[in-house]
């Protein structure tokens, strides 16, 4: 049978129950009205609280498979704002951007009078200077021996190349490349979820790297983006565009485009029949 407790001691009390027989404190037909109204309304509150927590798991669900499938969207628009923010922070601290003072130039003072009875110059005589070394060759693309591709497994492909500075071509050791599957998309089943969506690769010392993916169905490919402080996101890997022969100013172009957000690259595709990709794959600084 459903209590109350007593407002004076805490006693347990009936509904019905006219008065607290421990500190003999009275109940007014309000207080018993009262009484009868809370637990009917705590009743109520006990049915619906199941209907509310499969609602809320629900709707979590929702939600959650919702940024899954916008992953890539979402990384790319994160990636955007914190380089516009890193851009604009850049700009306000490169002293290049201040306002450039005006100083007076120096006077040069008027060059000396040669005496009247001095003999008349000699024609100058070119000393031998030492010979300076020779500048290092940057490694552009292609100008290294690769890491030998390892044999796939069965439902596997290999993809391998050479990671890039795009400003000065040299190799870039040390980076953490991220490959990001694309067919959970067009999977409307929930065990989506337990299939591996992203892959992780990182340079060796000359910038070399090598990776067994997954094959998609229906020809999905791979998002390739670069996980580095030191890159910005966005990764240049089409093979149609000779991104080592272009122009120093075409390149800072491309550096200024990644900067912003303004480049998507195309996913990454294996081609059917071959167990192997070689792909050399550009970054863009931020610095």
């Amino acid at each position: 049978m459903a209590t109350i407790p007593c407002p004076g001691c805490g006693t347990e009390l009936n509904l019905s129950d006219p008065g607290c027989p421990v500190c003999l404190r009275g109940r007014t037909k309000y207080e018993i009205t009262r009484g009868y109204t809370q637990v009917r309304a705590d009743a109520v509150q006990r049915r619906r609280l199941p209907f509310k927590v499969i609602g809320s798991l629900a709707v979590l669900l929702a939600l959650g498979r919702a940024v899954y499938l916008r992953r890539v969207w979402l990384h790319d628009a994160a990636s955007a704002v914190r380089a516009r923010i890193t851009r604009i922070v850049d700009e306000a601290c490169n002293p290049e951007t201040y306002a450039a003072s005006k100083r007076r130039p120096l006077e040069t003072p008027p060059p000396a009078p040669a005496p009247q009875n001095a003999p008349p110059p000699t024609s100058a005589v070119p000393v031998p200077t030492a010979t300076t070394a020779a500048a290092p060759v940057k490694a552009a693309p292609g100008s290294l021996p690769d890491l030998p591709p390892p044999s796939p497994t069965p439902g596997n492909w290999i993809v391998y190349g050479r990671v890039f500075n795009l400003r000065t071509l040299a190799p870039a050791p040390g980076v953490q490349i991220r490959f990001l599957s694309s067919d959970p998309e067009g999977d409307s089943s929930v065990l989506f979820l337990l299939k591996p969506t992203q892959w992780t690769v990182r340079s060796d010392s000359d910038g070399r790297y090598s990776i067994m993916l997954t094959r998609q169905a229906d020809a999905a490919g791979y998002d390739v983006l670069c996980d580095d402080e030191r890159y910005f996101p966005s990764v240049f890997h089409e093979s149609d565009i000779p991104y080592a022969r272009l122009s120093k100013p075409d390149r800072a172009t491309l550096i200024n485009s990644a900067a912003s957000g303004d480049i998507h690259s195309t996913p990454l595709v294996d081609i059917i029949g071959e167990e192997s990709l070689r792909r050399d794959l550009l970054l863009a600084p931020r610095r």
